[in-house]
């Protein structure tokens, strides 16, 4: 095994989910905060020459966070962490602009633009995090393990359980040792049923991935993304173009540079889809993503917070875009693969799964002596 594999053995497969509400409590933090010094008047905590700036509470929340993580386990612990640990950074990276002045300038108007480019970087590896498949059998069973270990200290609902007997069979058949088998299969079959279902976050984002999924099979939705991106695009030209030659900057230059590219991009992409309708989608997807990660940052630059729907808008683009390329993959026109199924179809496919595993546990007993 290569040392790039072995540095990365050992991922969390419920990484993603924990890392998008670190996202969006981060997010939500920073908009709230704003939302109420706005309302407020930007009052100060503090007195007779001090001010406790809102970045040490932050810090704060951001020590707990760590102090959950290093102190419990279990599940439940690794999501308030997550969502603890996410306003916290929400509210420590809310005063960059004090940090980058030399006069602790909490208006800086470009403080819009590094927050979000943090943010963009955290997205693309959630998104690297997603798209790596874990075939590591070490890797599944560990994963087996820790499920097993939420379901000693808490219960295992139906979803968990077969999750994680979905994890011990692919480890099993990708040659994982019989006995680490064995003895992972015990665990979890001797945890005892948990009284409540699923996490509430993993529920509510079960059901809002289903209602998403019914929304962008529609065509409609795809002639919409394509509108946004030409009159967004539009909209950039004009306003530059508004401006004399004297006014007309660099960076001015680079907006319209980067506008008229993705214009390209997209008539590249339009011209794709009327032969291969996969490569037309995937160019217009470039277009997207150069959209998200270069053309908002001049937004945030120059609009603040005003540029928010945009940037709304680009994700729910990019969405409708990754999901129709996936069902192209896929060759199918329904729901998503690898679904977990509902707490009430879960004990059916456990039981399945749990009878096809110990199948292939005997056959390898039977081969091995």
């Amino acid at each position: 095994m290569s040392l790039r594999s072995r540095a990365l053995r050992g991922q969390d497969v419920h990484a993603v989910v924990r890392l998008e509400l670190f996202i969006v409590a981060a997010i939500s933090a920073i908009l709230v905060t704003r939302g109420y010094l706005i309302l407020m008047d930007y009052p100060q905590i503090g007195g007779g020459g001090l001010h406790i700036a809102h970045m040490l509470w932050g810090g704060l929340l951001m020590l707990i966070s760590h102090v959950l993580l290093l102190g419990f386990l279990g599940a439940r612990v690794k999501e308030l962490s997550a969502f603890v640990g996410g306003v916290g950074f929400g509210l420590f990276i809310d005063e960059v602009g004090k940090f980058v002045t030399a006069d602790n300038d909490y208006f800086f108007q470009p403080a819009f633009a590094i927050m979000y480019v943090v943010f963009v970087v955290l997205v693309l590896a959630v998104h690297w995090l997603s798209e790596r498949p874990i075939h590591d059998p070490p890797t599944q069973l560990a994963n087996a393990v820790v499920i097993g270990a939420g379901g000693q200290l808490r219960g295992l609902d139906d979803v968990s359980r077969y999750e994680a007997i979905q994890l011990i069979a692919a480890a099993e058949r990708q040659g994982a040792e019989v006995r680490s088998v064995a003895a992972v299969r015990e665990l979890i079959d001797a945890c005892p049923v948990a009284r409540h279902g699923a996490g509430r976050y993993a529920a509510f984002r079960t059901r809002l991935l289903r209602l998403l999924r019914a929304l962008v099979r529609n065509r409609v939705a795809y002639a919409a993304v394509l509108a946004f991106l030409v009159l967004q695009l539009v909209d950039v030209v004009l306003n530059i173009a508004g401006f004399s030659i004297d006014e007309f900057t660099a960076v001015r230059g680079i907006q319209l540079g980067w506008a008229l590219l993705t214009v390209g991009i997209i008539g590249v992409g339009l011209e794709r889809w009327r032969r291969d309708q996969r490569r037309g989608l995937q160019m217009l997807r470039y277009a997207v993503l150069l959209n998200i990660m270069v053309g908002q940052v001049f937004n945030f630059a120059d609009r603040e917070l005003n540029a928010l729907p945009g940037v709304l808008v680009n994700l729910a683009a990019l969405g409708v875009l990754n999901y129709r390329l996936k069902l192209l993959e896929t060759g199918a026109e329904g729901a998503s693969t690898a679904r977990i199924p509902d707490a009430g179809s879960a004990p059916t496919a456990l039981a399945e799964s749990g009878h096809s595993a110990a199948q292939t546990a005997e056959e390898r007993r039977r081969h091995v002596s």
